[in-house]
């Protein structure tokens, strides 16, 4: 050992001295790291110790003072609490997406429920109108059937005053008794009618109003009282 040591530092010289000739030294414990001049292992770097020859990196060989283990774990701290933040925001987002993916699919049954009523309203819209059209032509059909009763009474008083007539009484008397139950008829139709279309009107202004026309009269309530 002691010819070793002699040999190391005979080559101590600042000329013949390299920076590899320094290592060995620490090596083999000529010399103390901490004496040597000029050399300074980086940091972050491995480099063998000079008395148990294990290999170290100065991340644990160089000491850390209070201030710098304190701004250490604060950064620690603060590195922590940035990713809880951000998975807090991430979750937060996750939930905004569910929510919405749900008002999403409520808007979409809700637009396809809309669609289809107006669809059905449009129907019932229109059969009620191809029944308003029959009830005009059969009101038309019956005043067209009054006229002619009314048409053979002139001419039977035309006639009764001027001489005979070939028109058959029997007839016209038929014809006269059928005609207050053709009134009434048409002023049952003309009143329907008249109800169907205010229905109509009721329903296009208030949609949300569910109401049916009813056959007959209301409660409490009589032809007379109704005509």
């Amino acid at each position: 050992m002691a010819e070793e040591r002699e040999s190391f530092e005979s080559q101590w010289a600042p000329s013949n001295v390299t920076e590899e000739n320094l290592k060995e030294m620490v090596v083999h414990g000529v010399l103390p790291a901490k004496e040597i001049i000029g050399w300074r292992p980086a940091y972050g770097e491995a480099f063998p110790t000079p008395n148990t020859h294990e290999v170290v990196e100065t991340w644990n060989s160089l000491p850390m003072g209070d201030e710098t283990a304190q701004a250490l774990t604060l950064l620690n701290r603060i590195m922590k609490l940035k990713e809880q933040v951000q998975a807090a925001k991430i979750a937060e987002l996750k939930k905004r997406i569910e929510t919405l993916e749900k008002d999403k699919g409520s808007l979409i049954k809700e637009r396809e429920s809309a669609i289809k009523d107006v669809e059905d309203r449009k129907i019932k819209s229109q059969a009620q109108f191809d029944i308003l059209v029959n009830k005009i032509k059969n009101l038309e059909g019956a005043r067209d059937e009054v006229a002619k009763a009314t048409m053979h009474l002139i001419q039977a008083m035309f006639y009764n005053n001027n001489g005979p007539s070939t028109i058959d009484l029997v007839e016209v008397f038929d014809k006269l008794r059928a005609a207050p139950d053709t009134c009434f008829k048409n002023i049952k139709e003309a009143g329907s009618m008249g109800a169907s279309m205010a229905l109509a009107m009721t329903k296009s202004l208030y949609p949300k109003i569910d109401i049916d026309a009813i056959d007959g009269f209301a409660e409490e309530t009589s032809e007379e009282d109704a005509l």
